[in-house]
């Protein structure tokens, strides 16, 4: 997989717009790279600053980033 198509279908992951194989394949993706768990990482920080937010507001929060909660550098 490139990476414009990673990107593409991290996008899609977290907004659980993916099913079947296509899940197997990016969670594969993440699991053989870790420059992508890296982003996926990233992806995850962006997610739960933007349920906060939402929780600030009383507006329905999405919930993803499961797959992996490997901690941050900062938190070695």
């Amino acid at each position: 997989m490139n990476d414009q198509r990673f990107i593409e279908m991290l996008n899609l992951y977290i907004d659980r717009e993916l099913v079947g194989e296509q899940i197997r394949e990016i969670e594969e993706a993440i699991a053989t790279s870790p420059e992508r768990q890296r982003i996926y990482a990233q992806y995850c920080q962006i997610e739960r600053a933007t349920q906060m937010l939402l929780t600030e507001t009383d507006a329905p929060q999405p919930s993803i980033c499961l797959l992996y909660t490997s901690p941050s550098p900062r938190d070695s």
